[in-house]
Formats: structure tokens, sequence, C-alpha cells
């Protein structure tokens, strides 16, 4: 069953050596900028379901951090920036969450789904016949967990290239890992200054993918994120919402 504690892909996401500068794939995510940063540039590379299967099991998880199933397993990959707007499967479906764990499946599991994620026929299969409420809530809390440590996994590819851009250049000039190895503060904050190349699309995505921005910015990130498809519409929280109702949610 998905949701064992299998080895940590840590040292498959730590894609620097020990005498490289630079920041790992765990180092990104557990920034705000650096998670807001690789989030926008997974959707330019059309993996947004990807990064969003990502958050909604972090947030889905952590839930449930005071049961000793998930403390048990504390590993890297679930250490991840939580400054996000929670997402609308935990919000539409609060404190029900063999409601939520349907929800997810529903949206990344199945090969129909516009989210489909990349996992291995025996793992859907695994997760496609599990009657969740034949669970106990410890069971439930880490039944996507082999999934999301796959699905981050695979974002090593992904990271490379983006090592390689200026959004990338811009956060390490700001984010740095400690010499004790401690990752990069929860708080940075990350204003990508104009590059001297030629400008980029990736310049119009506002660092604060995930962040209410000003309303001048809007069609930038949308003429920008069009290509995505309406599945990836609700993830940008950039469009303005009425004064009264400013609750952020993904998704």
């Amino acid at each position: 069953m998905s949701g064992s504690h299998g080895d940590s892909v840590v040292n498959l996401v730590h894609t620097e050596n020990t005498e490289e500068k630079g920041l790992s794939l765990i180092d990104v995510v557990r920034s705000d900028a650096g998670l807001s940063l690789f989030a926008a540039y997974l959707v330019r590379e059309y993996a947004h379901e990807s990064i969003l299967f990502i958050l909604e099991v972090f947030q889905f998880r952590k839930q449930f951090k005071h049961l000793q199933t998930v403390r048990d397993d504390d590993s890297p990959e679930f250490q991840i920036s939580d400054y996000v707007p929670k997402c609308r499967t935990l919000t539409e479906n609060p404190d029900d969450f063999y409601k939520q764990a349907e929800v997810i499946r529903n949206r990344f599991i199945p090969y129909s789904s516009n989210l489909c994620i990349n996992i291995s026929s025996s793992m859907r299969k695994d997760l496609e016949n599990l009657n969740f409420h034949d669970l106990e809530v410890e069971q439930l809390a880490i039944v996507f967990d082999d999934a999301y440590k796959r699905i981050f996994s695979l974002l090593r590819d992904p990271f490379l290239r983006f090592r390689e851009t200026y959004e990338y250049q811009a956060l390490l000039k700001e984010t740095k890992p400690t010499s004790s190895g401690t990752h990069p503060s929860h708080n940075t904050s990350l204003s990508v200054p104009s590059p001297d190349s030629k400008p980029r699309l990736s310049e119009d995505i506002n660092v604060n993918l995930f962040q209410f921005i000003q309303a001048q910015n809007d069609d930038k990130i949308h003429n920008a994120l069009k290509s995505v498809g309406d599945c990836f519409v609700n993830c940008c929280t950039s469009r303005q919402q009425p004064a009264k109702s400013r609750t952020s949610t993904f998704t």
C-alpha cells in the first residue's frame, strides 16, 4: 500500500556535490521565494501537476503531524515551505480527511485525469483500488507518501534545468545555505532585478506566485500562463478578488 516507509529520496535531490557552490532542490523548496520561483518554472515546463500534487499532499499530511506514523518519517522532502494558500481540497472539506483523500486521488491518480501524475502502474492500481474508509487515520495520513516521494524525485531533472535560469541565479544571490547545512530562511524575500540579457518570459512571472500581487501585474501573469490550460487557472492566486473575500486558495 502506498504510504509505506521507504528510503528517503533526499540523495536524489541534493544535486550539488560538497565542493560545488549552489542550492539543492531541498534548499529551494524550503524557501518561500525559492518554492514560488521553481513552481512558476514547472508551470512553464508543463509539469504543473507535479507541483500541485506535492503541495496538496504536503498540506494534507501536515494535518496529521501529531501522529506517530507521520513523525516516524520526517524526511527532508516533507519539509518544504508552507507559506502558500491552503488548497481547496482542504478548505472545501474541512476535517473530513477521508473526503480530502478521495479528492486528491481523483485529481491526480487516474490516467483519465488532466492532472495525472507519473507514478508506476502498480502504485496507481494500489491507490485506485484502495478503500480509504478501511484505513485507520494513522494509515490514511501517509497513504500518499510513496507517490509523493516518487514525484519529488522526478523533480530532479527539471530542477537541473531550473539551475540554468536567471531566476535561480537571482535566488542564489539572496539565499545561501549555512555552513552547518541548515536550510535557507522561510522568510526569504526575493526581488528579481532586471537581467542584462534580452527579456525572457520568466520576467513576467511574479516571484510570489501563490500570493496576492498588485493588480497591474495580473494580465502579464495570465497571458504567460494561458497556454498551460484551464486546469491551472485556480493555482495562480494573483487574480483580483472582491475585497470582502480575500481568502487565498489554490487548485
